[in-house]
């Protein structure tokens, strides 16, 4: 996502882009809550429009039970940018991918990593046979990105959690708000989808839940002690559940003289603070406009 996003607000400021994309074959992906601030940032990206287009639910708000069992409401009506969204992220990503083919910004994919021949002076990478040159590098790698190892910079992990998430389908659920419940293990969340599907998650950390041989079966068993959550979910099977890191972490530099990393790559969120997308798509954003001024030799 911050990699299109990148390669969109570069090509608005008049370079020449080309992205570097690691195909990988999902069904399922988690992050599906945009908050109400994303709009501004999907107006900005031209992308508004298409956006609405693509049958994304309206989220009012959260609801959330945290040390008590009666939930508390923050809405967002008193948001200026309006509701925020329980989207499809998957075909939010290929809205944004879509985007960049449409402006003509080259892209080349490969199942396989790009290969790093040399960094210093002008970047180069193997991709599918063809050598990438490049006098700077947007690194929008996910938080597993090898780039910042391989130019010796460190990343602090500040937690170890992770998240055990599951997805339903033939649910409906018919109030739009996300659901957030403490439990003695974590915290859960759960939140409805377009077409009928409804996501879930327990986020917990190592040795404070009992792993069973699958992720469906993890999950169903942590699910045994929220009855009210099993009954919403109408006492269903996942058809898909993952284990992933959910911890939050940051680079100790994120940038270098031809290098600066954005979205999961940089800095990651705890997922409860639904920043994860807009940060992508606003560090995208904002280190465009950091080169743009290093390039007018303004810093």
């Amino acid at each position: 996502m911050a990699g299109c996003a990148a390669a969109l607000f570069l090509q608005k400021a008049g370079y020449r882009v080309c992205l570097l994309r690691h195909e990988v074959n999902e069904n399922y992906k988690t992050g599906e809550s945009l908050p109400p601030v994303a709009n501004k940032l999907l107006q900005e990206l031209g992308l508004w429009e298409k956006f609405k287009e693509q049958g994304h639910l309206p989220c009012y708000g959260n609801k959330s039970a945290w040390g008590s069992p009666q939930a508390q409401v923050h809405d967002f009506l008193s948001d200026l940018h309006g509701h925020g969204w329980h989207i499809n992220r998957l075909a939010f990503e290929q809205l944004l991918l879509d985007e960049v083919l449409d402006k003509g910004i080259s892209v080349m994919s490969s199942t396989t990593l790009p290969e790093v021949i040399a960094q210093s002076p002008q970047w180069q990478l193997r991709i599918n046979d063809t050598t990438v040159v490049a006098s700077f590098l947007m690194d929008a790698g996910g938080r597993n990105s090898r780039l910042p190892m391989l130019m010796g910079i460190k990343r602090n992990n500040h937690d170890k959690q992770l998240a055990i998430c599951g997805f339903f389908e033939g649910i409906s659920i018919s109030t739009q708000f996300s659901f957030i419940e403490a439990v003695p293990q974590g915290w859960w969340y759960t939140a409805p989808l377009p077409d009928g599907k409804v996501v879930t998650a327990l986020y917990t950390l190592p040795g404070c839940y009992e792993r069973k041989n699958t992720a469906i079966e993890t999950l169903l068993h942590q699910l045994q002690n929220n009855p009210q959550l099993q009954q919403m979910l109408l006492h269903k099977k996942p058809v898909h559940a993952q284990l992933y890191n959910a911890g939050s972490s940051v680079l100790k530099q994120m940038y270098a003289e031809n290098y600066v990393a954005i979205g999961d790559a940089a800095l990651s969120f705890d997922p409860i603070s639904s920043h994860c997308m807009v940060m992508a798509i606003v560090s995208a954003r904002d280190a465009t406009a950091a080169y743009h001024q290093f390039r007018e030799g303004n810093v």
